[in-house]
């Protein structure tokens, strides 16, 4: 991931958590986030000249923070075309409720 992480890179959790880069590299080095499974069950992009927009729909089975969770989620990310690579810029996550 960090490839395709931009340097300024940010992401907002279910849990309405701000990290970074370095702390999203940081947590998957160290377990505290684990997934066991990602099934995209619906999908988007949307495409602005070098900047492309995608939502989706997935089932999550996850472990953070030692906490399991496991059901759906809808999630957009920012993705921009940075010296003719591809970089995620922003992502963001919300819980869908049974």
């Amino acid at each position: 991931m960090e490839e395709y992480y931009a340097d300024d890179y940010t992401a907002i959790h279910g849990d309405g958590k701000l990290t970074t880069k370095s702390q999203e590299i940081a947590n998957f080095k160290s377990g505290v986030t684990k997934y066991d499974s990602i099934t995209v069950r619906e999908g988007k992009i949307r495409i602005y000249g070098d900047t492309a927009v995608v939502n989706a729909l997935a089932s999550v089975k996850t472990i953070v923070n030692g906490r399991p969770y496991s059901g759906d989620v809808r999630n957009t990310r920012v993705w921009v075309k940075l010296y003719g690579n591809w970089r995620l810029v922003a992502f963001q996550t919300t819980r869908v409720e049974p």
